[in-house]
């Protein structure tokens, strides 16, 4: 696929001068037959469309879910552990809760209004009906009851929030069938109602989270094949791209992308270190292996393109390198021929000969 192309000996480069600069449109002729150099057409070069990245496995945001208490109280008993395997609707833990206390009281509180009310209403009724009520009580006697009722389902959803039971005691249950994964609660413990105190989840329902340089991240879509490879070298996973970050964190320049997969592999759990491949969108139609760029002193990207019976060098702006490739963003034409190997010699011969 390549063919050889030459230059002066080798041994002129040390008779001549040196020049500490090169210009972009700096052209090199009268090139002879030399192992040294080979070239290939840019547009026969692969174009890298793979993203390496490390990552871990995680547990879906849907198949998690954490249980607080509704209200302030103090934990009386707790019922699982770590690791512990529930069905929904289980009892976790139990508490002590003055919150409920007084809610369910206010509850009762309201119901007994209520049939007070609708005792009352009934009487004007029956008074209204003998011909001796007055309208206007009746009418009060009403309008309380309404009240009542209003102040009756307040109460209830208040008192409901803290679960079936009575008094202050309050059993905080399972939400979902699932595996115990957190449990940050003991006897005696103070809590608030916005203490998260026991995690259940679907262990099954696993992602992966690859964290992808922000200069890559642009280049994921939704759908990409992955490649997943887990640290004790077993055999690849395939999975597929179902989430990307709008932006990196400006912290750690990084940008999380999720992979789901079909099946779960055995000894795949949350936590468990991975590298993903992801085949990529391309970052530019032409790519030259590293070895073809020349970073001049100004930090200029070049490279040496043939022409004629010579090479002239061309100003290039590249992407990241990927597996040994530098995209070419702009400044190649498909059909150009570059010298993939040799180009430190032609650009050292080409200063040398200024």
């Amino acid at each position: 696929m390549f063919r050889l192309i030459s230059l002066w000996p080798v041994a002129l480069l040390a008779a001549c001068g040196s020049s500490p600069h090169v210009d972009a449109d700096v052209a090199l002729t009268g090139a002879r037959t030399s192992e040294f150099i080979r070239t290939a057409p840019s547009d026969g070069i692969a174009v890298p469309t793979r993203i390496d990245a490390p990552g871990r496995v995680v547990i879906r945001s849907d198949a998690d879910a954490r249980v607080s208490p509704p209200g302030a109280g103090r934990v009386r008993a707790v019922m699982v552990r770590e690791g512990s395997r529930v069905e929904a609707g289980d009892p976790l833990l139990v508490l002590d809760s003055g919150d409920a206390a007084r809610d369910r009281a206010e509850a009762a509180a309201a119901d007994a209004d209520l049939r007070a009310t609708r005792a009352e209403l009934e009487r004007q009724d029956r008074l209204a009906a003998s011909g001796v009520g007055l309208e206007v009580e009746r009418l009060r006697a009403l309008a309380d009851l309404r009240r009542a009722e209003a102040a009756v389902a307040g109460a209830r959803a208040a008192a409901e929030l803290h679960g079936p039971g009575a008094g202050g005691t309050v059993t905080l249950t399972a939400p979902m069938a699932g595996v115990v994964v957190d449990v940050d609660a003991r006897p005696g413990l103070a809590v608030t109602g916005d203490s998260p105190l026991i995690s259940v989840a679907h262990t099954e329902a696993l992602l992966v989270r690859l964290d992808v340089y922000e200069d890559e991240l642009r280049r994921v879509e939704v759908g990409q094949s992955v490649l997943l490879t887990a640290t004790d070298g077993s055999l690849p996973v395939p999975g597929r791209v179902v989430e990307v970050a709008g932006a990196a964190s400006p912290a750690s320049r990084r940008g999380p992308v999720l992979v789901d997969f079909d099946a779960v592999p055995t000894g795949w759990v949350a936590g468990r270190l991975v590298r993903g491949r992801i085949e990529a969108a391309p970052v530019a139609p032409i790519a030259v292996p590293v070895s073809s760029v020349v970073i001049r002193p100004d930090r200029r990207r070049v490279v040496y393109v043939e022409d004629g019976d010579g090479f002239v060098q061309r100003a290039v702006d590249v992407g990241p390198v990927v597996d040994g490739m530098v995209p070419v963003i702009d400044g190649l034409d498909p059909e150009d021929n570059v010298v993939v190997e040799g180009a430190l010699l032609v650009d050292a011969m080409a200063d040398r000969l200024l």
